[in-house]
């Protein structure tokens, strides 16, 4: 009935703004963008992985969220774990995210402007183009996202966490996230940690090397995978 009445993909100049309560956390919400046209009516996006999170994470961890976008997921792990790192190479997507954490007067998240691969430099990055309300399909890849290209810089997440031991690991990178866990292999060796990507149906990459670590793989949804 939403997408009848008020669908999504008609949002560009028809929108308005405002802050709703998700699980007693405050969101800024606009509804020109898809991921927030669905909190607002929903009260969730990617609902399987918010539950995950909450049957998951536990208070001493230390979480990672790539691909954080406005902080949806940081959010949630913000309220459970000891610590947060919210990665996110989109600007404005960065600036939201850092305006919903200060909403909530949240401490404990740190914010990394960057794209996470499996090595490190700067690289064209593609954002979703100018009359989409898909804002955060931006993307390493072209084929996923069609606007404006930009330059970011990339580190590996065995870069970012050298010595740190990470205990939950939120990826969603459109498209990337074999690679995220390529530039992660020391991490997850040395620490284990539970993991939640997507594998989209485009993607032929044999994620058996996770086995190979001790994981085991559950299909969540329709492309969300996760590793235990």
């Amino acid at each position: 009935m939403a997408r009848f009445l008020y669908h999504p993909d008609k949002r560009l100049n028809d929108y308005f703004e405002t802050i709703i309560c998700i699980d007693g956390m405050a969101v800024n919400i606009s509804t020109n963008s898809y991921i927030e046209w669905c909190a607002f009516f929903f009260k969730y996006y990617e609902k399987d992985i918010t539950d995950l999170i909450k049957k998951y994470v536990k208070k001493n961890f230390v979480c990672v969220d790539v691909g954080a976008n406005i902080g949806l997921h940081t959010l949630s792990m913000s309220q459970l774990a000891k610590k947060v790192y919210a990665i996110e190479p989109v600007d404005f997507l960065m600036s939201r995210l850092q305006k919903n954490c200060l909403l909530n007067n949240i401490s404990n998240v740190s914010f990394l402007s960057c794209a996470v691969d499996d090595r490190s430099g700067f690289t064209d990055f593609f954002l979703p183009s100018e009359d989409s309300t898909h804002k955060g399909i931006g993307s390493l890849y072209q084929d996923h996202a069609r606007g404006v290209k930009i330059k970011v810089e990339r580190k590996t997440l065995d870069i970012l966490f050298p010595d740190e031991c990470i205990d939950f690991i939120k990826i969603d990178t459109e498209g990337n996230d074999s690679r995220v866990l390529l530039g992660g292999r020391k991490l997850l060796q040395r620490c284990h940690p539970i993991i939640i990507f997507e594998k989209s149906t485009k993607d032929n990459f044999d994620y058996s090397f996770l086995k190979d670590f001790g994981y085991t793989l559950t299909k969540v949804g329709k492309e969300n995978i996760f590793a235990v």
